[in-house]
């Protein structure tokens, strides 16, 4: 199979999954389309150059954020709190792709790792170490 055919049926077969995801999300989580919007844009800006895994992964701290105590309780504010996301400011230049929204709404879906709620580049940080998956190291609180 070449290169282009390759390329089309992976188009084909995310817009299928895209779609059952779609068709499921109203019955696994109340997470507005403009939040997943917002999400995905996020996951494009902070890790565009990662794999699946690890788009997945920056959709499940923002998701956990969300639902834990520790951190608003909402995708606008767990993004725009300080020092966190640093990408937060310039969001509405960066548009999402397909693959951004189908990380997002398989997080909504079925979570990666329900407990990460940091990640960063270069070394772990806050908190204790979960994984490393490409260029992102991941926490989740002590």
């Amino acid at each position: 199979m070449n290169r282009n055919a390759k390329e089309w049926l992976t188009g084909i077969l995310l817009g299928i999954i895209f779609s059952i995801l779609l068709a499921v999300k109203v019955m696994a989580a109340p997470v507005s389309d403009e939040d997943v919007e917002l999400i995905a844009r996020t996951v494009q800006a902070e890790a565009g150059n990662q794999d699946f895994t690890g788009k997945r992964m920056v959709a499940a701290v923002i998701l956990n954020r969300v639902e834990s105590k520790t951190f608003p309780d909402d995708v606008e504010g767990v993004l725009s709190q300080e020092h966190q996301f640093a990408t937060y400011r310039y969001l509405n230049k960066v548009s999402a792709t397909d693959e951004d929204i189908l990380a997002v709404q398989m997080e909504i879906i079925s979570r990666s790792d329900a407990e990460i709620m940091f990640f960063r580049t270069g070394c772990f940080g806050t908190g204790s170490a979960v994984a490393k998956v490409g260029d992102h190291y991941f926490s989740k609180l002590k």
